[in-house]
């Protein structure tokens, strides 16, 4: 007596043929009855439409160098500051520069570029 052993991917692919074969078989029967595929009234009113204006023209358009050059925005002046809020702000900037490097996040940040080099090279 001959066994048969059928392998999982081979079984799948069975399974998936069968389903396959039965839902043409039961889409294939059904009647979709008579549909009237005249046009309705409402498809074909007359005027310029939803997204159109007065003179049916669309308001959805395409820009151009042209129009970019026309709608480019006016550059805003930077904040006034005094010179103690600015110092302020240096003080800070400069802090970070030279401390930043003995920061926790920071030292997690180069393990994690570490971690990322070992796995790319795996």
């Amino acid at each position: 007596m001959m066994k048969y052993i059928i392998e999982t991917g081979q079984l799948r692919r069975v399974v998936l043929t069968a389903v396959l074969l039965l839902t043409t078989a039961g889409c294939s029967g059904t009647n979709l009855g008579n549909i009237d595929e005249t046009d309705d009234p409402r498809e074909t009113m007359p005027g310029p439409g939803i997204l159109a204006d007065e003179q049916g023209e669309t308001p959805l358009k395409l820009k151009t160098g042209a129009d970019k050059e026309a709608t480019k925005p006016v550059p805003v002046a930077a904040p006034v500051t005094d010179e103690k809020t600015e110092f302020e702000q240096f003080k800070k900037w400069d802090d970070l520069r030279t401390n930043a490097t003995d920061s926790a996040e920071y030292q997690e940040f180069l393990e994690w570029i570490k971690y990322q080099k070992f796995k790319a090279g795996q």
